[in-house]
Parts: C-alpha cells; sequence; structure tokens
C-alpha cells in the first residue's frame, strides 16, 4: 500500500491489519517494487505448498491414527478368541470383532462333533448355512462387491457389508480380517485336539478302572488260595496224627509215612513260596494304578 508519510507506523499498522505483506513508500524505485513483488509471489508458492504439506500430513496422522484403532479392535478380538474353550464362545467373539468394525457377518466353525453357524442375529437360516458351508471348498479369500469370504479348514466367515466406497479401508479390513479367522482357525483346531483329547483320556481312564479292578480281584482270589492251601496242609497233619493213633503202627512206619507226607507238604509250601515274588509284584502294581486313578480324578 502506498504511504503518504515515510515512516508513518499509524498507516503500517493499518497496511497489517487489512492482510497486508508488504509496505513501500513515495516516491517508490521500480526496481524495490519489483522484487518485493517477486518475494510476494515466492512467499504466497511456498505457503501454497506448505498447506498441501500440511493436508497431506493430517491426512497421513488420520490414517495412522484409524489404523492403530483397527489394530486395536483386532488385537482385543483376538483376545477374546484365545479364551474360548467351545465353538459357540468362538462364534460370537468373531462376531464381536466384526462389529467393532461397523461390520455384519456369518461364521461357520467345523468340527468333529458338528458344524455351528451364527449371525449376529443368532442361528443362521438354512439358506446362509448353505451358502458358507458352499465356501469351504473356494479361495482362502474372494471378494464380490461389498461381500468377503475368508475360509480356513476348520472356520469360514462371510462380511456382508464390506466398505467398497472407500478402497484404503477396505483393504486394510480385508487385513484385519484375514489374521482374525486364522487366528479363530487356530483355536478351533485347539478345542477340536483338546476335546478329542478329553475324550481319549475318558477311555483311558475307564480302560484302567477295569483292568484295575481285575488285577485287584486276581491278586484277593491268589492270596486266598495261598492261605487255604497253608490251612489245608496244617490240617492234613493234624489229621495224620489223629489217625496213627487209631491204628496200629509202629514208631518207624509212623515216621517214615509222616516224612514222606512231610516231604511232599513242604515241595509244596516251597512252590508256593517261590511264588510269592509275582505275587508281591502284582500288588504292587495294583497299589500303583489305584493312585494314578485317584490322581487323574482329582486333576479332572
Amino acid at each position: 500500500f502506498p504511504s503518504h508519510d515515510n515512516d508513518a507506523l499509524e498507516d503500517r499498522l493499518k497496511g497489517y491489519e487489512a492482510g497486508g505483506e508488504d509496505y513501500v513508500v513515495k516516491p517508490f524505485d521500480g526496481v524495490e517494487l519489483e522484487a518485493k513483488l517477486r518475494r510476494l509471489l515466492v512467499l504466497a508458492e511456498e505457503r501454497c505448498t506448505l498447506q498441501e504439506q500440511a493436508i497431506v500430513a493430517s491426512n497421513t496422522a488420520m490414517t495412522v491414527m484409524t489404523n492403530m484403532s483397527e489394530l486395536g479392535s483386532l488385537l482385543e478380538t483376538m483376545r477374546h478368541i484365545a479364551a474360548c474353550t467351545d465353538t459357540r464362545t468362538l462364534c460370537n467373539a468373531v462376531l464381536v470383532g466384526l462389529a467393532a468394525y461397523g461390520l455384519r457377518g456369518t461364521v461357520q466353525v467345523r468340527t468333529p462333533d458338528g458344524t455351528m453357524t451364527l449371525t449376529e442375529g443368532g442361528e443362521a437360516t438354512p439358506l446362509e448355512t448353505s451358502v458358507i458351508s458352499h465356501m469351504a471348498s473356494m479361495e482362502r479369500i474372494t471378494q464380490f462387491k461389498s461381500r468377503l469370504a475368508i475360509a480356513y479348514k476348520a472356520v469360514s466367515l462371510l462380511v456382508h457389508n464390506m466398505p467398497i466406497e472407500d478402497a484404503d479401508r477396505c483393504g486394510r479390513l480385508r487385513d484385519h480380517l484375514a489374521m482374525l479367522a486364522e487366528g479363530a482357525n487356530a483355536r478351533a483346531e485347539a478345542i477340536i485336539a483338546t476335546t478329542q483329547a478329553q475324550m481319549c483320556g475318558e477311555v483311558i481312564s475307564h480302560a484302567s478302572e477295569r483292568i484295575t479292578a481285575t488285577l485287584r480281584s486276581i491278586d484277593q482270589i491268589q492270596r486266598e488260595r495261598q492261605c487255604a492251601l497253608r490251612i489245608a496242609v496244617e490240617t492234613l497233619l493234624s489229621r495224620m496224627q489223629s489217625a496213627f493213633s487209631s491204628i496200629t503202627v509202629t514208631m518207624e512206619q509212623e515216621d517214615f509215612i509222616t516224612g514222606v507226607v512231610q516231604s511232599g507238604l513242604d515241595q509244596i509250601l516251597q512252590i508256593q513260596n517261590e511264588n510269592s515274588d509275582p505275587q508281591e509284584q502284582l500288588t504292587s502294581i495294583v497299589l500303583e494304578l489305584e493312585q494314578v486313578l485317584v490322581q487323574a480324578r482329582s486333576a479332572s
């Protein structure tokens, strides 16, 4: 702006208030005016560049913040998935994870015990179940317009409302959902393995109980037979002594007969004593099996 007073402070302040960038005083020099104009043009160009950079930086920051928020939601969903112990809670955890992104979908978990298919509204319709079951044989990730299908061995996920109008967000969500489905599949396989291990454990436990009971019975019968044999031997010797008193035999004959019988009975008892070690081993095995069964019941 032209100033009539070479150094009038009031005029300069008015110029700055009006949005002026520089000033010249009368009479002004043409070379100086051209230099100032060139400088103002450079400043205007730099200001436009800085504004564009600020917009890009702001958009980048917003994208990073959004991505961090999406990753936070993914991590929270994965934490819930890791805590699932059955297929229903696993399906619900996946659906809650979709809802955190503002998405709706259907999830299916397949196990040897059966297949469960759920939506945010509860049990899936027969048509929804048929569609998502067919997906199990498709490519890992398939997208058709706003629908995204992700299929793993034990888990399939069908998203109905992908934000295709926002290509960047749609791409990020596709990556996040692929990790979510992979985590859900890993958890489903862990649930399957745990269930199978529990079933095997129950079979082994029942078999161990039957074996222990059988061995216990055998042990008891053998011990009773050993005891009965000793009683029979003592009874036989006693009856022989009584019989000798009722018949006429010499002392030599009595001693001879008694010696023969005693020798045979001693051999029988010797054989029985030789079998005592296996018997003790059998008893020890029975006691160990009973302890194992008690510990298994306590652990379960």
